[in-house]
C-alpha cells in the first residue's frame, strides 16, 4: 500500500505472464478490433494491460489472509479450454465464487482469458463498457483507448454486496 508502483511491477512480473492480455483486450473492444488499425490495437492492449495490473495490485491490497479453497477441477468439452473455479471467504464469513476461464495458447501454455467474479463476467462488463465509451466519443477510437479506464465499481460491489441483486453483465 505504501509503494504502490513495486506492487505493480510485482504483479505484471509475476501475474501478467499468465493472462492472455491481447487476447482479451481483442475480446474486449468487440466489434470495433476489426475496425481498429493495428497501431489501435496495439495501442488499447497496452492500456488495458495497464489498467488490468492496476486494478488487480489494488485487489491485492485489500486481501488480508482470507481462505482461499480451489475447487475441484472437471475437464470440460473442449480440451483447449477449462475453468478454475475457486472460492475466496471473506473475513465476515461470506463466500465469492471466482472462476478463471482458462485457454491453451499457441506455446501450449494455460493462459487466463475472462475472469468471473461472484457472477460479474468480467470481460463482457468491460466490453460493453468500451461500446460505450466509443459511443460517448462519437465513434472515435483513438479518444476511447486514450480514456480508457475501466469501471470496476461493479466488482467491488460483487464482494461487498455478495447476495444483492446488480445490473452488470452477468454470464
Amino acid at each position: 500500500r505504501k509503494d504502490p508502483d513495486a506492487l505493480y511491477r510485482l504483479v505484471d512480473e509475476n501475474i501478467t505472464p499468465y493472462v492472455d492480455v491481447d487476447g482479451i483486450a481483442r475480446s474486449v473492444m468487440g466489434q470495433y478490433f476489426r475496425q481498429a488499425t493495428p497501431a489501435q490495437q496495439k495501442e488499447f492492449a497496452r492500456v488495458f494491460k495497464q489498467s488490468l495490473v492496476r486494478t488487480y495490485a489494488k485487489g491485492l491490497t485489500s486481501y488480508e489472509n482470507q481462505k482461499i479453497v480451489f475447487k475441484p477441477y472437471k475437464a470440460g468439452p473442449d480440451p483447449q479450454k477449462a475453468q478454475v473455479n475457486v472460492d475466496v471467504h471473506g473475513s465476515s464469513g461470506q463466500v465469492y465464487p471466482v472462476t478463471f476461464q482458462m485457454q491453451l495458447d499457441k506455446a501450449g501454455e494455460w493462459k487466463v482469458r475472462n475472469l468471473i467474479l461472484n457472477g460479474i463476467n468480467l470481460g463482457l462488463t468491460f466490453r460493453n463498457q468500451f461500446g460505450s465509451a466509443v459511443e460517448a466519443n462519437r465513434g472515435s477510437l483513438d479518444k476511447a483507448i486514450a480514456g480508457w479506464t475501466p469501471d470496476t465499481k461493479a466488482m467491488e460491489g460483487s464482494s461487498a454486496d455478495a447476495g444483492k441483486p446488480n445490473k452488470t453483465a452477468k454470464q
